[in-house]
């Protein structure tokens, strides 16, 4: 799921292309997603961040836009590549653009 509380996000602001208005009504970071998992009567077995690749591009590409809708430049092949490892790099960390969970029903 997308994470609020990934660098790209703080970066980009508003402009953030995972966000996905309105299809994503609820936004969480790792520490959110974790207590409503675990209120749900989950237990989190894992969680870490993962890239997301393509949000960053089409991220900047909307704040150059002024935070509007991106404009379409953020999906060329060439702008993609080269980015790619600025989108790796930050998941590896915990600053991903999303977030992984593996939960289970909690016992007792």
């Amino acid at each position: 799921m997308p994470n609020i509380g990934s660098l790209a996000r703080r970066v980009t602001g508003r402009a953030r292309d995972g966000l996905e208005l309105p299809r994503h009504l609820v936004h969480y970071d790792r520490a959110s997603l974790r207590l409503v998992l675990e209120r749900s009567g989950l237990r989190v077995r894992s969680m870490r961040t993962i890239p997301l690749l393509g949000v960053l591009p089409r991220s900047i590409d909307a704040t150059t836009a002024g935070g509007g809708r991106w404009r379409g430049w953020g999906d060329a092949v060439l702008v993609r590549g080269l980015l790619y490892p600025m989108e790796w790099n930050p998941g590896v960390v915990g600053q991903g653009d999303g977030i992984l969970a593996v939960a289970e029903l909690a016992r007792g």
